[in-house]
């Protein structure tokens, strides 16, 4: 199964990525659970199975809907969504041209969601923090019918929030359904959730038609091999073709270098292998991308060294380190992303010269 990507750090300005089912920081989810007993005060709020709660719908019309976490019974119009970690659950419902009456911010200043988000948000949804974990008293006072949110941040504090209203979860990586592509299940949970399911196969339908125009674009680079990775201070790694980016490329027609197809026996995290400053070779492909966090400083340092500009790629000038920006398109996968991670591939193999420019 493909899986997303970990951010590696939360002191970047991008604020981290929801823990991946199995692959959960330890501490933070200690952190999580302990805060979660003080929230059964919640209790009044609903019955606690994922029903009615108290939000502002009071049809007695609902329909079950089958979601990462359970099964919830969802109004058949819920009026006041909340999307709790403003990625994904977000993305979907503004795909679906649904206006949350409320979405986690994803950025340090705790009112901005991710720029994709933001530029399809209206002025009068209420952004909030919901790091470093899940607060359940503040999302019962937007007084939701529904709420939506990532499975890696809500099942801590599920049967809590579930009392609240009606509350349905997405997997980060797909795979409910069987499907293993990251956005697909995810945008199928909540187009049934809000009853819009025909749209949400029309959503899914342009990001196909997106990958296969850009296969096409690119039928003449089957044979380019593409490295992709990371380097923060403490922390660098490759991604696999089981991470988003991979899993893009893979379907793009574009090849990996060898070296890293074969994951290292023991890794927990199939995505993202971290390697040592001795083998930075591992990166070197005919184009190699280097996802950016905002430690502009400290890259600039580390592409220094001799052994990384020795590498091929480099010394070849098919290095890209990439906008921040960029970065976020390469590591979230949404319903958004996926096109302006193929935007962004293609305009600097053009640049690059592998490509005529359009």
């Amino acid at each position: 199964m493909i899986k997303a990507i970990k951010h590696p750090r939360t002191r970047a300005r991008l604020l981290a990525a929801p823990p991946v089912p199995g692959i959960t920081n330890d501490l933070t989810r200690r952190r999580f659970l302990a805060g979660a007993g003080s929230l059964l005060l919640l209790a009044p709020y609903g019955c606690g199975d994922g029903g009615s709660g108290a939000g502002g719908d009071t049809t007695s019309e609902t329909r079950t809907v089958r979601h990462a976490m359970g099964e919830a019974e969802v109004p058949a119009e819920p009026g006041k969504i909340v999307a709790v970690t403003g990625q994904m659950d977000l993305d979907a419902l503004l795909a679906l041209g649904i206006q949350p009456v409320a979405a986690g911010a994803n950025f340090e200043d705790d009112t901005a969601v991710n720029p994709w988000s933001e530029e399809k948000l209206e002025d009068d949804v209420e952004v909030f923090r919901f790091r470093p974990e899940v607060n359940v008293e503040q999302v019962a006072t937007f007084e939701p019918d529904l709420i939506i949110g990532h499975e890696g941040w809500m099942e801590p504090v599920y049967d809590q929030i579930s009392q609240v209203a009606p509350t349905v979860v997405v997997p980060y990586d797909g795979g409910v359904e069987g499907e293993d592509a990251m956005w697909y299940e995810p945008m199928r949970i909540v187009a049934r959730a809000v009853d819009r399911e025909e749209r949400g196969e029309e959503v899914l339908s342009e990001i196909e038609t997106a990958l296969e125009q850009g296969r096409e674009r690119l039928s003449g680079l089957g044979d380019l091999k593409v490295s992709v990775f990371t380097a923060l201070e403490g922390y660098q790694a490759y991604y696999t073709p089981q991470s988003y980016p991979g899993y893009v490329l893979e379907q793009l027609g574009l090849d990996r270098p060898e070296a890293q197809k074969e994951i290292p026996a023991g890794v927990e995290d199939p995505s993202g292998i971290e390697f040592s400053n001795e083998r930075l070779d591992i990166l070197d492909a005919d184009v190699a991308f280097c996802l950016n966090f905002g430690e502009e400083e400290y890259l600039d340092g580390w592409e220094s060294r001799p052994l990384f500009r020795s590498l091929e790629v480099v010394e070849g000038g098919n290095y890209v380190r990439l906008s921040e920006a960029e970065s976020n398109y390469w590591y979230y996968p949404t319903v958004f992303t996926p096109s302006l991670m193929i935007e962004s591939l293609l305009g600097h193999l053009e640049e690059l010269g592998f490509l005529e420019a359009r």
